[in-house]
């Protein structure tokens, strides 16, 4: 055990905890890992014997042991402000994650609270502390910031999403996007204009404080096959493209290597290959294993595997293969930036706080309002009401 690691307990152990924040966890010397917690025992049980720790089904019992010093909430949008509040309330530090609550009216109280508190929150926007992503505001902060900026995100949500009602992306999946811009540009957002081809098909128009002008488009019908995200970033006389976090293009700016490629994300119990194969032929590379991955459920789902004699593997291989968990995006960075943090150590990544994911809510909200009204919602001392 390392004693002078920060006492964590993880709250919510679901299909994405156990990808990112559980591995990130277990195999950073700055958390010490004390607690899993889940309403179903039985998983957390069997996790906790895995990891060395105990487990629970009830949050109380997490936030009442004084060797817990940080909590990290990963639990369903609608749950969140209610833990970190009650996480607060008992002095732990907190790592939640996004959207941090359903409305601003929810985000607004863990703002509060964790002003009350004055422990260290962290938001998991952690797409600021991906290395793409970062690489890229060096390059457009140093030609004159953001003027023009469009991001994209596309997924097959139809597919995972379940228990979410339709529509539901613009609030659990946009708000990602709704703080890149805010981040990115270092400027609020003002105005909104949100429109929709059908639920979970918008684009939605942004003008921040500054002026620059962003454009939005989210889809969760799309496929595996496809790249789930782009940036495309104008400057004062240059710009710069990303392609699914290991791919970054840049323009205009003298003495700078016009594509730089990025190692993809990597998880102690899964094959290591995918995190070289993205370093070295970046969004190529990413293209392939989307496409084999597509392809063999496909085969899966139409009956196409039965006989085949390597079935086995190709059914292994679908299972353990989540092409968008294999792009490096800030995940264990942001974790580490927080435990850091949570030791007293000075700020070096760019984490989100909890008023970060309150403007964005106040973004969400006011492009659903847009969606109904077809106006354009006006933001901060902008906003007439």
């Amino acid at each position: 055990m390392n004693t002078t690691a920060v006492g964590v307990a993880l709250v919510g152990c679901g299909n994405f905890a156990r990808w990112q924040h559980l591995p990130n966890l277990a195999r950073l010397p700055q958390a010490d890992l004390r607690w899993l917690c889940d309403r179903d025992l039985d998983l957390a049980e069997e996790l906790a014997e895995r990891h060395g720790c105990r487990a629970c089904k009830d949050a109380a019992e997490v936030f009442a042991d004084p060797r817990v010093q940080a909590v990290v909430i990963a639990v369903r949008d609608e749950l969140q402000a209610e833990l970190c509040q009650a996480a607060l309330a008992h002095g732990k530090h907190v790592y939640v994650e996004k959207p941090v609550g359903i409305s601003p009216e929810q985000v607004q109280a863990v703002v509060s609270a964790a002003d009350r508190a004055g422990r260290q929150v962290a938001v998991g926007f952690q797409k600021r502390c991906a290395p793409a992503y970062l690489r890229a505001k060096e390059l457009l902060d140093a030609d004159g910031g953001v003027y023009n900026l469009s991001l994209r995100m596309c997924d097959d949500a139809w597919r995972w999403a379940h228990g979410y009602e339709p529509g539901a992306l613009l609030v659990h999946d946009c708000c990602h996007l709704f703080d890149l811009a805010a981040h990115l540009c270092g400027s609020p957002v003002v105005e909104v204009i949100a429109r929709r081809a059908r639920p979970d098909d918008e684009v939605v128009l942004l003008r921040m404080a500054c002026d620059a002008v962003v454009t939005l488009t989210n889809s969760g019908h799309g496929t595996m096959d496809m790249p789930k995200e782009r940036l495309e970033a104008i400057s004062a006389r240059g710009g710069v493209s990303v392609e699914d976090f290991c791919e970054l293009h840049a323009y205009g700016y003298e003495g700078v290597d016009p594509v730089e490629r990025f190692a993809g994300s990597s998880h102690p119990d899964r094959p290591l290959l995918p995190r070289y194969l993205l370093a070295d032929q970046g969004a190529a590379g990413l293209a392939s294993i989307r496409r084999i991955a597509w392809q063999l459920r496909q085969d899966q789902a139409l009956g196409r595997l039965d006989g085949r004699p390597d079935a086995a593997e190709a059914e292994a291989f679908i299972a353990a293969t989540i092409p968008n968990f294999l792009r490096e995006q800030g995940w264990l960075a942001a974790m580490r930036e927080f435990l850091a943090r949570c030791a007293g150590a000075a700020p070096q990544l760019p984490l989100a706080a909890p008023s970060d994911a309150l403007a964005a809510s106040r973004v969400a909200a006011a492009a659903l309002r847009s969606l109904s009204s077809g106006s354009c919602e006006l933001l901060g001392e902008h906003h007439v009401s």
